[in-house]
């Protein structure tokens, strides 16, 4: 008997453990990757126009990887975007664009019109009209079609029908030239004035303005009209189809490093002053005397300095210019002394005092100061190009303009700063501690 129970307690065990390895053989697992969704749309570009804009693009785990398998899938990935978008006006920057003329906005998009004026129809346009200074009317400025950022001159910015007066030192008449060259004036079609200018002061004309495409003259025809004033002219003129523009003056700019008394032809020269150091910017602290009861008070002294040639058999001149914020405050001419080694000078002591009351200064702490020299031969009177110093900060200079502060951070926070002035106290004035 208990052999019977001792055999068929085996058979049940062996059943049971050979159902357990089926079993087991069954749940193995083969590794498996991860899935993943469907790309999400491009975001909105990181900036509206430029070479640094980037824009992403996202997606997400759908189904986790399992039994050892991976997930070897980008969530995120990234391209760049509105390059260079600057609608053909301009040159792209990092986050913004350049205009070219005649149009603005951070990406070139709006345009800039002429400004207009109000007149009736018995007003006098030798006084009554708008100014047009643009030395590249010139029909002797030509634009250079092969570089790579060029741009036509074009008087579609017109606004109605108004009255124009040209008054660059390129000249003032528009020209009456019908075989003007292609990129002449600055712009791809040059327009002239057909017929001759009027030639009684007060009298005005009605004509056109023509320009040349294709070899057929007068491809494009605009309405005008031209009145004669007292030495010189005023045009009626519109918007005309780009890429063209009037054309006014005969005379151009002078090549770099050469000048004449109006910065253009005729009389270019390179025959001026040269400044052979500077101009640079020095500050010291005096004691000035305000008068009355304000006495001495310590005042802050600009210095601009500068070098030229040697001695001259033509006499030369130099006018110096201060700039505070950019808003030219002072001129100051210094005469030739002769003597290559001895450095100009020229200073600006006309501090706004804080502690004197009425003072009227052109400069106080807290501003940026600047100069600039220009110099001629009193023979010629030939201005030379202007030299300008380096912008020079009057005042406390920041370092780290941030810092970072953690709510119940007890460790001492440092800020550095320093003083682009030179810090010198009267020896009547007792020190005292900063109190904060």
């Amino acid at each position: 008997m208990n052999l019977k129970l001792i055999l068929v307690f085996i058979a049940v065990f062996a059943a049971v453990t050979d159902s357990w390895r089926r079993r087991r053989r069954r749940r193995a697992c083969h590794p498996a990757n991860c899935q993943v969704s469907a790309w999400s749309s491009w975001s909105t570009c990181s900036v509206p126009c430029g070479t640094a804009g980037v824009q992403t693009r996202t997606r997400w785990v759908t189904v986790g990887a399992s039994c050892g398998g991976s997930c070897p899938y980008s969530l995120s990935e990234s391209q760049s975007c509105n390059n260079p978008g600057c609608h053909d006006h301009g040159v792209p920057l990092e986050s913004s664009c350049s205009c070219y003329r005649g149009w603005t906005n951070i990406c070139c998009d709006q345009r800039v019109y002429r400004p207009t004026i109000s007149s009736s129809a018995n007003e006098d346009h030798c006084y009554s009209h708008i100014e047009i200074d643009e030395p590249e009317t010139s029909i002797n400025y030509m634009a250079d079609p092969s570089l790579p950022d060029v741009t036509f001159l074009c008087d579609d910015n017109f606004i109605g029908y108004q009255w124009y007066r040209f008054v660059s030192a390129a000249g003032g008449e528009m020209s009456t030239r019908d075989d003007l060259p292609e990129y002449a004036c600055g712009t791809r079609y040059p327009l002239y004035m057909v017929g001759d200018h009027p030639t009684e002061i007060n009298e005005t004309i009605s004509t056109s303005a023509c320009n040349s495409r294709y070899n057929r003259p007068c491809f494009d025809e605009y309405d005008m009209e031209v009145k004669k004033c007292d030495g010189y002219f005023v045009y009626r003129l519109k918007s005309v189809y780009c890429p063209s523009a009037y054309c006014a003056g005969t005379e151009r700019m002078c090549p770099e490093g050469q000048t004449s008394l109006t910065g253009f032809s005729p009389g270019c020269t390179d025959k001026y002053p040269r400044i052979t150091s500077g101009p640079d910017i020095e500050i010291s602290i005096v004691s000035k005397d305000y008068g009355g009861k304000y006495g001495k008070q310590m005042t802050p002294i600009f210095s601009c300095i500068f070098k030229s040639h040697g001695a001259n058999d033509d006499k030369s001149r130099f006018e110096v210019r201060w700039y505070v914020d950019d808003t030219f405050v002072l001129l100051e001419t210094l005469d030739d002394t002769g003597r290559e080694d001895d450095p100009y000078i020229s200073t600006m002591d006309q501090f706004k005092h804080p502690s004197v009351v009425g003072n009227e200064g052109f400069y106080s702490l807290g501003q940026t100061i600047r100069c600039s020299v220009t110099s001629f031969f009193l023979n010629t009177g030939v201005l030379s190009p202007e030299e300008n110093s380096d912008d020079f900060f009057a005042g406390i200079v920041v370092h780290n303009r941030s810092v970072l502060i953690r709510e119940n951070d007890d460790h001492p926070i440092s800020i550095q700063f320093s003083s682009s002035v030179p810090i010198k106290c009267d020896s009547s004035v007792q020190e005292q501690k900063l109190q904060s």
